[in-house]
């Protein structure tokens, strides 16, 4: 196991800090996701005008957002990252369709096909915006992977998904896994007018998996049970991707693409020395009791070492580079690096955006409750995978929203699951691997073979509760719990949602 000590991190950390490039202004547009329910088709914008465009149109004639977004920079913004890349824009008259990329090779190719009088060929309409280019196709710590996946139609089209769980979704439905388009320092999703606007919602984000690590060749591959796994953009709690090793005992948590689980997190043992990460960008949100928000992942500076300046100069828009790990949700910081005091005013709109996860407690009432010490207020939340009353303490879930004052002002809370989950301190005794999904059951041929979150399920011999054997058809959500060997979960519990 190559885990650094906290001194040895510590002091990698500050030896890293001297060297590390300024980067003088945060993200100063917000891309725009917009869907024609008519034809299909994804459309995304920085640019303002275009945005007021759409905005003004008679409704359902033309290009409606769907409540996704990301930060970038403008192509005019010279204070931008030295490393953030153009992301050129072209237009097919005779698909309908833009395509958005910032590979050479894909320019290059776009370019050798221009416009004809016919409409045939590409229109090359300039740098859209600028992102970050991702890196063996990991994006780094802090900052967020926009996926890209193609329709596979004769109208060729793309989407642009800020969120693993979506993209999962959009190939699920035929769309072609292109892998990871540019990262971004911060999303924003509103979960109300994406349900208005008909495009598909997320799903299977809640497939589990605990075992223990074998096959390793990479954070991109190896296998936990008989499950082949793909962390390349997991967010690891408690410990760093250099802790991955063959015989480790994890838990895995993500979604089904093309067969691979794409693990939104990795959940190492508390053997795991808590060091080895770090998240570098912009405090987009300043929190309570010790909390900041970077690239909207909570930190809890409090107990870190700060170089480059003060805590006090903890301000939004401030450039920093954080070293520590995750624990139960939070980055718990051992060092902060000041590069750049914010500037006076940031009015970029995706700055306030914050993200959380941990177990409630000090629960009041639906708008002041803790999650990780952090304050929240869900009263106008759209809840995901429950409702309100499964907002109680002990219960785990994911808050998306605004800080405000301190408090997190969340516009989506997802519920994870009813108890938290311990951590896992030894292996196993088998290679196989527990499971655990929530999802709507497909594929439904017998109460022995369906499927759940693109798993198949075998649940002859399972309990079911709240509801029975009989109730299993396709389109009923369930949440399963059993073994995954041989590629079959073999279920000991279902469970109906209602």
């Amino acid at each position: 196991m190559r885990i650094q000590t906290t001194f040895q991190a510590v002091s990698a950390a500050v030896a890293a800090a001297a060297l590390m490039p300024v980067w003088a202004s945060p993200p100063d547009i917000t891309v725009v996701e917009y869907f024609h329910k008519s034809t299909g088709h994804y459309f995304m914008t920085g640019n303002v005008a275009d945005q007021q465009l759409l905005a003004a149109a008679p409704a359902n004639s033309v290009f409606a957002a769907t409540g996704r977004s990301f930060a970038a920079w403008s192509a005019s913004n010279s204070g931008r990252p030295a490393d953030a890349v153009a992301v050129a824009r072209f237009f097919s008259r005779a698909l309908a369709s833009h395509v958005f990329t910032s590979k050479s090779s894909d320019i290059a190719s776009l370019r050798a096909l221009p416009a004809t009088a016919s409409g045939g060929g590409f229109v090359d309409e300039g740098t859209a915006f600028f992102a970050l280019a991702p890196v063996n196709n990991r994006c780094e710590l802090g900052q967020k992977a926009i996926f890209r996946a193609f329709n596979n139609r004769p109208d060729g089209n793309h989407r642009y998904s800020n969120e693993l769980a979506l993209h999962a979704t959009m190939v699920n439905t035929g769309f072609s896994d292109d892998a990871v388009a540019f990262c971004s320092t911060g999303i924003s999703t509103d979960a109300s007018i994406e349900k208005s606007a008909g495009t598909p919602r997320p799903s299977g984000e809640d497939l589990t998996l605990s075992g223990t690590v074998s096959a390793f060749i990479s954070i991109a591959s190896f296998t936990v049970g008989t499950q082949r796994v793909d962390a390349s953009n997991a967010r690891f709690e408690h410990g760093a991707p250099l802790a991955l090793a063959n015989g480790l005992a994890v838990t895995v948590e993500g979604v089904l693409v093309n067969g691979v689980l794409r693990a939104t997190e990795v959940k190492l043992p508390v053997s795991t020395a808590l060091a080895g990460d770090e998240i570098k960008g912009f405090v987009t949100a300043v929190g309570s009791a010790g909390t900041v928000f970077v690239n909207g992942s909570a930190v809890d500076v409090s107990a870190a070492m700060v170089t480059g300046g003060t805590l006090a100069q903890l301000i939004v828009g401030a450039a920093v580079e954080v070293h520590g790990a995750f624990l139960n949700g939070v980055f718990m910081a051992s060092l902060v690096h000041l590069e750049d005091v914010a500037p006076e005013s940031v009015s970029n709109t995706a700055m306030g955006e914050a993200e959380i996860k941990g177990v409630i407690s000090n629960f009041v009432s639906i708008a002041s409750f803790s999650v990780a010490n952090q304050k929240v207020d869900a009263s106008r939340a759209v809840i995901d995978d429950g409702n309100a009353l499964n907002l109680v303490n002990g219960a785990t879930v994911e808050v998306h929203g605004t800080v405000v004052a301190g408090v997190i002002v969340a516009s989506r809370v997802e519920i994870k699951s009813t108890t938290d989950v311990p951590p896992i301190q030894t292996p196993p005794p088998s290679a196989d691997a527990s499971f655990e999904a929530t999802g709507a059951v497909s594929g439904f041929v017998s109460v022995a073979s369906f499927k759940v979150s693109g798993v198949t399920i075998d649940a002859s011999a399972a309990e079911f509760r709240d509801g029975s054997a009989a109730d299993l058809k396709n389109g009923v959500t369930v949440e399963v719990k059993g073994t995954l060997s041989g590629g079959i979960v073999h279920a000991t519990r279902v469970q109906f949602k209602h």
